[in-house]
């Protein structure tokens, strides 16, 4: 997966072979960790390395990280769950992020993960947990790469409106997060 992270034509694609091996769990961080580490050059190493370290345990695809570094740091979000696992009739479902205390879950549908029969999963997955009280927000890849900043503001309404004191930080003069 290095290798092919490491002939990328850019970071997200670079990314995205190291989060597929772990979402498949094909490998482990600790064990691409190591492997980056023995090399002395890699291309797109801090991303890496930032991706394999133990504060972004969970993430398994080039949108969820890009959720992070584009969304949810610069614009101090709280730090969620990542792939926090519930279960429903004696079946394991896993959400993308929980902010667990706010009970509100965050969906990021990629093309690749979110295949359009798995829609209905989603939807069945998403009645539940607004029947226990957990609100879900979905953001497509448009959102999360084009208008990251309008996604912060609407995870940040949705925080306040369950309990957030805090308020999210505009990252530059034009960003509405924060208002």
């Amino acid at each position: 997966m290095l290798d092919l992270a490491d002939s990328s034509r850019d970071l997200w694609d670079a990314i995205g072979w190291v989060t597929a091996g772990l979402g498949r769990r094909l490998t482990t961080q600790d064990l691409l960790r190591t492997a980056l580490k023995q090399r002395s050059r890699m291309r797109w190493r801090t991303d890496l390395e930032a991706v394999l370290g133990p504060d972004l345990a969970g993430i398994h695809s080039a949108l969820e990280y890009r959720y992070h570094r584009c969304v949810e740091v610069p614009h101090r979000l709280p730090r969620p769950l990542r792939q926090a696992r519930g279960r429903r009739s004696d079946v394991s479902e896993y959400r993308d992020m929980l902010y667990e205390e706010y009970m509100l879950a965050v969906e990021l549908d990629g093309q690749v993960a979110h295949p359009g029969d798995a829609r209905w999963q989603d939807i069945k997955r998403d009645n539940a947990a607004a029947a226990a009280g957990i609100i879900t927000l979905r953001f497509g890849y448009r959102d999360v790469a084009m208008r990251p900043c309008q996604v912060a503001e609407d995870v940040a309404r949705v925080l306040r409106l369950r309990g957030w004191t805090g308020s999210p930080r505009r990252c530059s003069p034009a960003c509405p997060a924060g208002r």
